[in-house]
Formats: structure tokens, C-alpha cells, sequence
């Protein structure tokens, strides 16, 4: 994720490539992640909370659904795949890739994947004495909208501080005087993503050294 919210895209096209997929649906992947990711976070924050008006969340999630059309991503993934060649200097990549039906059952998956994520930090507050079982939609419904914009505002690493500082503007209002368990919660929901994906890393890393 580092220096930025936006290289990590850049070099999963680049490990794509080491292992002899085609670039075009490399970048056909790469673009289509973060725009499921958008799709599922969006309607799971509308349960919750209503930052921004409910207007411009449906207005929001509409954009997000048209984009993930196979009419419109499929001419952009091909044009940034036919790019990414050159500047790879190949051509035995340069195959035709498209999506050929509207990606249901993948953003079905991400919404799963954005969901267990919101479990982890619900299970993080429900530690520290915060979670209260009848009022499930408020923390997850702010988690997935925090989530969100750590997702697409570029500059900070994985999210850091956008997600931690717009959850807590969420959650505060209605955890009076829990200012620093609810930052106590952030900090150790941050550790253990990092610890997580550090963890799956090694996994892959160890796989390849024993297949080695």
C-alpha cells in the first residue's frame, strides 16, 4: 500500500504479469476490485448511517452498479490493457479479455468479504464493552462508510487515518464519553487488519519457498 492508496494496483499488474497472465485481464481484475468493493461497502453504510444525505448514497451506489456493466468497464479495461503492453514492451499478452455478464456473483463475494470485516469490528467493540446486539446496524453501517473512504481517497496507505478519523466522527455522537475506547477499538481493529494481511503474505510466501 505504500506510498500511496493507488501503486498496490499498479504492481498486482506487475505480479500478474511474472506469472504469465494476460495484462489486459490483469487490469480487467484490478479495476473491477475496487469498483465491487465501492458496491458492497455502499449499500451495508445506507443500513446505518445516512452521512451525506440518502439521496446521494442511492445516487452513489446507481453510478458504482452502472460502472461494473460489462458495456462499460470491458472498452476501459481494454484500452488501459493495450497501455499497460506498451509500457511492458509485449505483446503476447495482448489478448482479447472481456466480461461477457454483469459480475453478480463477484459482488456477492466482495460483499461477503466487506461484511467479515465489519464482523471483526463488531467483535473488536463487543471486547471493549461497546456492542450492543440491538443496535448492530449503527457501528456496521459506519464501519463500511469509514471503510469506503479509506478505499478511495488516494495518498493514505491502506486507508490509514481516513478510516480511523470518519469513524470516529461517525460512532462518537452516540458513545458519549467513550472517546478513547472507541479510538482504543480503531487502533486494534488497524492491528489486526495489518496483522491479517502481514499474515496471509507469509502464508503465500511460504507456499512458494516449499514448492521452491
Amino acid at each position: 500500500y505504500l506510498p500511496g492508496n493507488v501503486w498496490h494496483f499498479y504492481q498486482r499488474i506487475v505480479a500478474t504479469r511474472d506469472t504469465e497472465i494476460a495484462i489486459e485481464a490483469a487490469t480487467l481484475s484490478v479495476i473491477l476490485e475496487p469498483l465491487l468493493m465501492m458496491a458492497s461497502a455502499l449499500p451495508i453504510a445506507m443500513l446505518g448511517v445516512e452521512a451525506g444525505g440518502r439521496e446521494l448514497q442511492i445516487f452513489s451506489l446507481v453510478v458504482v452498479a452502472v460502472g461494473i456493466h460489462p458495456r462499460i468497464i470491458n472498452p476501459v479495461a481494454q484500452y488501459l490493457g493495450r497501455v499497460k503492453a506498451k509500457t511492458f514492451a509485449t505483446e503476447k499478452n495482448c489478448v482479447r479479455c472481456q466480461i461477457r455478464h454483469y459480475p453478480l456473483r463477484a459482488w456477492l463475494g466482495e460483499l461477503g468479504f466487506v461484511m467479515c470485516r465489519g464482523i471483526g469490528f463488531l467483535l473488536i467493540l463487543w471486547a471493549l464493552g461497546l456492542f450492543d446486539p440491538q443496535n448492530i446496524l449503527l457501528p456496521l453501517g459506519a464501519f463500511s462508510l469509514a471503510w469506503l473512504f479509506g478505499l478511495i481517497v488516494p495518498g493514505a496507505p491502506g486507508g490509514m487515518g481516513v478510516f480511523e478519523a470518519t469513524a470516529l466522527g461517525l460512532l462518537e455522537p452516540h458513545f458519549p464519553g467513550q472517546t478513547g475506547t472507541l479510538l482504543i477499538a480503531l487502533a486494534l481493529y488497524r492491528i489486526t487488519s495489518i496483522l491479517a494481511e502481514t499474515g496471509g503474505a507469509g502464508l503465500a510466501w511460504l507456499d512458494e519457498y516449499w514448492r521452491a
